[in-house]
């Protein structure tokens, strides 16, 4: 079970820069759903003290992970869902029009950078988790 979930934590990566190229919002909402899953599941590892159990390099690999899902999380629902749904759209009377669109493209460029970086993180983490002593520290990676 636990190298499948690798396989298609390793297939994440694919597929995310797949969605990314696909036209529509039909694909940044694909990426927004799985950056958001991972970075409620990365909150809820911190939150329960995982960190303090782990080796340094898996610890930095978490808290790496946490802030690169965290980023492609929020960006992503202001790129993805804020401005196409509820948003008011750009109209070329707007003076600022050029300014929103051009953050606009720089906040979708931050989002998909740390939605692929969520995605090259994650796969080497799990693969830690595999080896013998589940990147654990102390009596725990005993077990």
């Amino acid at each position: 079970m636990a190298k499948t979930l690798l396989a298609l934590s390793v297939g994440g990566l694919p597929l995310v820069l797949w969605l990314l190229r696909s036209p529509g919002r039909a694909g940044g909402l694909g990426v927004e759903a799985g950056c958001g899953v991972l970075f409620i599941r990365d909150v809820t590892m911190v939150m329960s003290g995982a960190p303090a159990k782990l080796k340094p390099l898996p610890r930095f690999l978490l808290l790496a992970e946490v802030s690169t899902s965290g980023t492609a999380t929020i960006a992503g629902l202001w790129v993805w869902v804020w401005l196409p749904f509820v948003g008011k759209p750009l109209s070329p009377d707007d003076g600022h029009a050029l300014a929103s669109r051009t953050f606009r493209g720089r906040a979708l460029r931050l989002a998909a950078a740390a939605a692929v970086g969520t995605l090259c993180l994650h796969p080497v983490r799990q693969a830690i988790y595999l080896g013998a002593d589940h990147g654990r520290v102390g009596p725990a990676a005993d077990r």
